[in-house]
């Protein structure tokens, strides 16, 4: 998750959202009542016609890319509601000029949305050692959503068909795909373990609206689909199959039944761990707390529980009401340069094109932020052994976030390793080898522990 620490200039309108001011008499008094009426309109009025403004702006500016846009490697999206300037077209009109990139239509009606991209150079991480050479893209074709949404998956197994270990599930954060946690996965299959992802709705290479999260239940659902989908929890088709519950009391009578599918089959004794930073970390933790007995460990990096604090008074404030009304609307844009103090990662991510670089949408804030209060009302719930992993200068998330994780869960084995010169995106800081290094060493310490109790879904 990448939100810049300071609103942008189109982003700064909406800093007097507070209501009318103090200065206004009480509205006890008729006369008054209209005049706070009058004024809280104007106020109303001036907001729209700016942000109207900035849209023409947007729109004007996208139309000079036009001819850009048609040569980026992304395909359709869909409906016009997807390609409204704000990370749309704009955001495919910056992939333009890339290197080996392939000529695509824009949007012609009727295509499908998730552009089939084999990978790229420009996907390697740029942390030395760590680049990724080999990946198995769209592994699960056809997958969905809760949504109906088509999602990208990507599977990293183990070398020389070798039997996994045991099961990993990486979840990227914010405006991030998963291609950019590619160095890890790679590092755990290495290590004999299965590592699977895949990229949430309007990210990456899935389709959807770009850079929006409506809802972390929606991505909790999806996530949810996608390890039973490998794991084989139910044995019908996972498409026929919206609701988890239904999944878990089929998945229940098939293990009473003595059944369960060729799928199960190659989980059952061997452990389940999850992984995500930002908000991918805090995914991690809607899970521990969803399924608490599903998992033998998890892996959280700077999770976002709690946004760093000069990002929050401006963004909490407004995106409780505009969200309510257009949850869509754009308020601030993505800035690059504030995840990592290395500089070949701040040019690779202002230069990726599976990258989200539009304007952060009101209704994403509102998502994040409840999903903050959420997961801080039930970390006691939290009982899945973990190590969390933060950086002390992450000026994106809270780094106090980390040790109240720390404190609060109820994990019997908990470990929480700050990093006192890191900032947000530790897998790509300079400390990054010896962070992969302690997340593979956690992770096999785990493996060969026997569980106290029997895996629940």
């Amino acid at each position: 998750m990448h939100m810049s620490g300071a609103l942008s200039p189109r982003g700064a309108w909406f800093r007097g959202f507070a209501g009318p001011p103090s200065s206004i008499p009480s509205p006890r008094k008729p006369t008054s009542s209209i005049r706070g009426v009058k004024i809280a309109c104007s106020v109303l009025a001036q907001n729209a016609a700016l942000l109207l403004l900035c849209t023409a702006v947007d729109h004007v500016q996208f139309s000079t890319l036009g001819v850009a846009a048609k040569k980026t490697r992304w395909g359709s999206w869909g409906s016009d509601g997807d390609r409204d300037g704000f990370g749309g077209f704009k955001y495919a009109a910056a992939a333009a000029g890339v290197a080996g990139a392939e000529t695509i239509a824009v949007v012609p009606e009727g295509l499908p949305r998730v552009a089939e991209i084999p990978a790229q150079e420009d996907e390697a991480s740029p942390v030395p050692g760590l680049g990724v050479d080999w990946e198995e893209h769209n592994w699960l074709p056809g997958f969905t959503s809760v949504s109906g949404t088509r999602l990208h998956t990507v599977r990293y197994l183990p070398p020389k068909n070798k039997a996994p270990k045991g099961f990993i599930f990486l979840w990227h954060g914010f405006t991030d795909h998963i291609g950019t946690l590619a160095h890890v996965a790679k590092a755990y299959a290495e290590a004999g373990y299965a590592a699977y992802g895949l990229d949430f709705p309007g990210h990456g290479r899935s389709e959807g609206l770009r850079g929006y999260v409506p809802s972390v239940d929606q991505h909790l659902a999806d996530a949810l689909r996608y390890v039973d989908a490998i794991t084989g929890v139910s044995p019908v088709p996972w498409p026929v199959l919206n609701s988890t519950t239904e999944q878990s009391a089929t998945h229940a009578l098939q293990r009473a039944l003595g059944t369960p599918d060729q799928r199960w089959r190659q989980v059952i004794g061997k452990p389940l761990f999850l992984w995500g930073q930002s908000l991918g970390g805090a995914m991690c933790l809607r899970l521990a707390i969803e399924r608490p007995h599903a998992w033998d460990g998890m892996v959280v990096l700077a999770p976002a529980i709690s946004i760093a604090d000069d990002l929050e008074p401006n963004l909490q404030r407004f995106a409780r009401y505009a969200s309510a009304v257009w949850p869509t609307m754009p308020v601030t844009k993505v800035t690059h340069g504030s995840g990592s103090r290395n500089p070949a990662v701040t040019k690779w991510e202002s230069e990726d094109p599976l990258r989200f670089h539009g304007h952060i949408r009101v209704g994403s804030v509102a998502a994040i932020m409840g999903s903050c209060r959420f997961i801080m009302d039930r970390l006691p719930k939290i009982v899945t052994p973990f190590i969390v992993i933060q950086g002390s200068l992450d000026t994106i998330v809270a780094p106090r976030s980390a040790k109240i994780l720390a404190d609060r869960a109820s994990s019997g084995d908990k470990t929480l390793k700050m990093f006192p010169h890191a900032w947000h995106d530790l897998v790509h800081e300079p400390e990054s080898p010896e962070i992969v290094d302690m997340m593979l060493k956690w992770v096999e310490g785990r493996t060969a522990k026997t569980l106290k109790y029997p895996r629940m879904w």
